[in-house]
């Protein structure tokens, strides 16, 4: 049970920690910069499909969707704990 508590005390840390990182970087992109990329990343890739102000406003968006996902995804189960667990204590 103290395992548990743990392994899942662990997850959240994880997914908030990279949850914010993903966060800050996603909205900044498309909102807080009106979707226009730095100046360097706008000539790299001046002329290419679809261009360098889309291409960091798509990444944006992903980066929106994976923290999303982290959100959104539910906690482990309790029977997956116990498979991990019994795989360590027979190994």
């Amino acid at each position: 049970m103290l395992a548990q508590a743990a392994s899942r005390l662990i997850v959240a840390g994880v997914s908030l920690l990279v949850g914010v990182l993903f966060l800050d970087s996603g909205k900044g992109k498309p909102f807080e910069h009106d979707g226009k990329a730095p100046e360097p990343l706008r000539q790299q890739f001046e002329g290419t499909f679809p261009g360098g102000d889309a291409a960091w406003v798509i990444i944006g968006i992903l980066e929106l969707a994976i923290f999303l996902l982290l959100v959104l995804r539910p906690p482990p189960s309790s029977r997956a704990s116990r498979l991990h667990a019994g795989a360590r204590g027979r190994g």
